[in-house]
């Protein structure tokens, strides 16, 4: 088990993982109130720490199109913009700037891309 726990709502006590997601009301292990609790399976996952881009240390180095303060890590595979890890899309294997993921999800020019489910 995680470090999330929930609670039951009338004595507060926590409840176990087992006990959730299950078709019929389950008792609390403490004061045995009938309780059913349907949670996603994401609130269990560990959070994963986002990249951040790396700030730009010489006047040498490429910044980032969006973030002037941030180093640049590769370009848009559509557009050429210099992305920091930040803005970076992978998408196929391929690299996009945000700008170039969305007018591909709205134009269609982007292949494969599922924008709803």
């Amino acid at each position: 088990m995680t470090n999330k726990t929930l609670n039951c709502p009338s004595c507060f006590a926590p409840l176990p993982e087992p006990a959730l997601n299950l078709p019929e009301p389950q008792p609390c292990p403490i004061c045995r109130t009938q309780i059913r609790v349907e949670v996603f399976p994401a609130l269990f996952r560990p959070i994963e720490a986002g990249r951040t881009g790396d700030v730009v240390l010489t006047d040498t180095e490429a910044s980032c199109f969006y973030h002037a303060e941030k180093r640049a890590v590769i370009p848009c595979a559509a557009c050429g913009r210099f992305l920091c890890a930040l803005c970076d899309c992978e998408l196929h294997g391929q690299h996009y700037c945000p700008t170039c993921l969305e007018t591909g999800k709205t134009k269609g020019k982007i292949k494969n891309l599922e924008a709803t489910r």
